[in-house]
């Protein structure tokens, strides 16, 4: 199966139940999804927090108010929101290579799993092992 990073941006579906999703396979689908949603807004959390610490430190540094730890801390927080920034733009590749590899038809949102992937239907699954071969990383 060939996951190419180079696919166009398609609009996410959130899936329906598909038509012979087990109880057991539904429900941790849902499970995974609720906990990737709560993982999202954590991380957005952190990063508006962020966001707004780094702000605080540019003013004083503008205003010459600020000494050599809040020069490094400016550092540090540029660095750490320029990772968070990188895996949010990882996982926008990802989701994208994902859709485009015509492994879902309907073209669903992939939900990570503890072993993979799996459409936001619930029908098609791609192991970690597989996504991760398909993408070279």
């Amino acid at each position: 199966m060939d996951i190419s990073l180079s696919g166009g941006e398609a609009t996410p579906h959130h899936g329906i139940r598909d038509a012979g999703v087990s109880d057991a396979v539904w429900a941790q689908l849902q499970a995974d999804k609720n906990a990737g949603m709560r993982e999202r807004k954590a991380q957005d959390a952190a990063t508006k927090s962020l966001q707004q610490e780094l702000l605080k430190l540019q003013e004083r540094n503008a205003k010459d108010e600020a000494n050599a730890a809040d020069l490094q801390m400016l550092r540090d927080l540029e660095a750490e929101l320029k990772h968070l920034e990188s895996e949010h733009q990882a996982e926008r590749r990802l989701q994208r290579a994902l859709r485009g590899s015509g492994a879902c038809v309907v073209g669903y949102e992939w939900i990570k799993q503890a072993d993979g992937y799996r459409c936001a239907g619930g029908s098609h699954f791609l192991s970690g092992a597989t996504v991760s071969a398909s993408l070279g990383s």
